[in-house]
């Protein structure tokens, strides 16, 4: 668990110009998690409600 959050800040600091403002990482990461929210919405709307 704590391995993600080392290589999540190792890929931020190699990804993020110096003063860590990057418009188009921004938009990038807010259009994955809208794309997944789309996915999740349709693979759910499709699996079966009774257990």
């Amino acid at each position: 668990f704590n391995a993600a959050f080392v290589a999540a800040a190792a890929i931020a600091a190699l990804a993020l110009p110096p003063d860590g403002r990057s418009y188009a990482l921004l938009g990038a990461v807010a259009a994955s998690y809208a794309a997944v929210a789309v996915a999740y919405h349709r693979v759910s709307a499709r699996s079966p409600q009774d257990p």
